[in-house]
């Protein structure tokens, strides 16, 4: 794994996607309903290219995310497999926090998992949340095989390399 995180690591150079506030910047309000820069950097840019190169699978269709206030879905649709990225904006940090937490709650057998965002952990399938200011991400591998990718990865192995791409994405470009 530690070649995917050089590579994960090493790829957010370019510029992220627009249009859209700053990652650093307050998540939108209700009244403007759309999701922040930071969201819009799962599905596309350097992130995509991270999550097809580190699986070595191309895609079966073009990345199309959708924007459910306060959520922003991106689903990588492979053959024969499903990777989703979600975001979550709340509307500051003790809220995602709050989030997350329930969100732990809430999945039975999870487990920390150290040195990604300001806090994370793995579900019992393998997926991983994130928090990250007043964002969560989810890397939801629930619709992978046990083992998908060239070479072939586990489950947990693509999630946590994904979120390791995306935190570098939202690190760099905050």
């Amino acid at each position: 794994m530690s070649l995917a995180l050089a590579a994960a690591a090493a790829g957010c150079a370019a510029a992220p996607p627009a249009p859209g506030p700053s990652p650093a910047a307050a998540p939108p309000t209700a009244a403007a309903r759309q999701p922040s820069r930071a969201a819009l950097m799962v599905c596309g840019g350097d992130v995509e290219r991270e999550v097809t190169g580190a699986l070595g699978t191309a895609l079966l269709t073009p990345l199309t995310g959708s924007w459910v206030d306060p959520r922003y879905t991106c689903p990588y649709v492979f053959p024969g497999a499903t990777l989703a990225l979600v975001v979550d904006q709340t509307a500051d940090r003790p809220a995602a926090e709050a989030l997350f937490e329930r969100r732990r709650a809430e999945a039975a057998g999870a487990t920390a998992v150290d040195g990604l965002g300001e806090a994370a952990f793995a579900r019992p399938d393998g997926s991983v949340v994130v928090r990250k200011d007043s964002m969560l991400l989810l890397v939801d591998v629930a619709g992978l095989p046990a083992g998908f990718g060239t070479p072939v990865r586990s489950r947990a192995n693509i999630a946590l390399t994904v979120a390791t791409a995306v935190m570098t994405c939202w690190r760099e470009h905050a």
